[in-house]
Order: C-alpha cells, then sequence, then structure tokens
C-alpha cells in the first residue's frame, strides 16, 4: 500500500464529506433523501471525478465499487435493513468515493468490494448500537446516514495505519 496525498484524493474526500453531511443532515431531519438531491449530488460527484481525473484514473474502481454497494445495498434493503435514503447514498460514494482515496492498493476490484462492505458493515454496527442505546427500540428508527458519514471516515482514515 502506498500512501496518495495528492490533489485529486483529498479532493474526493473533501467533496465526499460535504455531500455526505448534507446527506445526513437532511437525513436527521426530515428522514428521507430526496431523489433530485441525489440526482444533483450524483452529477457534480461524476463531472469533479471528470474534471480531475479520478474518475477516469480509476474507472475500474469507481465501477467496482459502486456495483458492490448496489448488490450488497439492494440485500440490505430488501431485507429492511437499510432504507432507500442510506442505498441511495452509499451509492453516491461508489460514484464520488470509492475505495480508499489517501491510500493506493493497487487491486481495484478487491479494494472496492472490501471497502464497500466494510463501511456497510460499520454503518450497521453503529446503527446497532445506537439502537441498543435507545430508550424506545420498539418503534425507534436510526438515521443511518449519519452513520454512513462516520463509517466512511473510519475506513478512509484506519487504512493509513
Amino acid at each position: 500500500m502506498a500512501l496518495d496525498l495528492g490533489l485529486t484524493s483529498i479532493a474526493s474526500i473533501a467533496l465526499m464529506c460535504f455531500i455526505l453531511g448534507v446527506c445526513a443532515a437532511l437525513d436527521i431531519r426530515y428522514r428521507r433523501i430526496p431523489n433530485r438531491v441525489v440526482l444533483v449530488f450524483a452529477i457534480t460527484g461524476v463531472a469533479a471525478g471528470a474534471i480531475t481525473g479520478h474518475l477516469v484514473e480509476d474507472w475500474l474502481l469507481h465501477l467496482s465499487s459502486t456495483m458492490t454497494f448496489l448488490v450488497l445495498g439492494y440485500t440490505l434493503f430488501r431485507l429492511g435493513a437499510i432504507g432507500g435514503g442510506d442505498l441511495k447514498t452509499s451509492l453516491l460514494i461508489g460514484l464520488v468515493s470509492p475505495g480508499l482515496e489517501l491510500v493506493s492498493w493497487g487491486e481495484p476490484i478487491l479494494e472496492a468490494f472490501i471497502i464497500s462492505a466494510a463501511e456497510l458493515a460499520v454503518m450497521l454496527l453503529l446503527g446497532y448500537i445506537v439502537w441498543r442505546r435507545s430508550p424506545s427500540k420498539e418503534h425507534r428508527q436510526v438515521a443511518l446516514v449519519p452513520l454512513l458519514f462516520v463509517a466512511y471516515l473510519i475506513v478512509q482514515f484506519v487504512a493509513l495505519f
């Protein structure tokens, strides 16, 4: 693994943090993330990736990560473990900032699968912890997008060590 502190990596993380922050605020406040917001962020993310060269340079990583989030996320959605907004937001990660941004593995398909699965797993684990600590567990739904944001940051920065 090689450290990569290039402009494209830092820009990708910054944009993803902005996107996840807005989506997390919407999830906390309204308990939903409108499709138009996801569409605007998807277009913005793809445009930023194309402009910085990140999308072209790591196209296989973007494709693999998006497909992993789609398959795993849709499965979790169908099982009722996550909502539609959580699925759509995870797909944004695959489009905008897949894999590890500050570290290069060299194996894009493996990296995409492991990192995408790890981010979803950490999100679900954090969601379970929050739900368990909730005083009323019966009808309490946990906003998972803020926890996806935390999971994204944890996975990105744990990989540095």
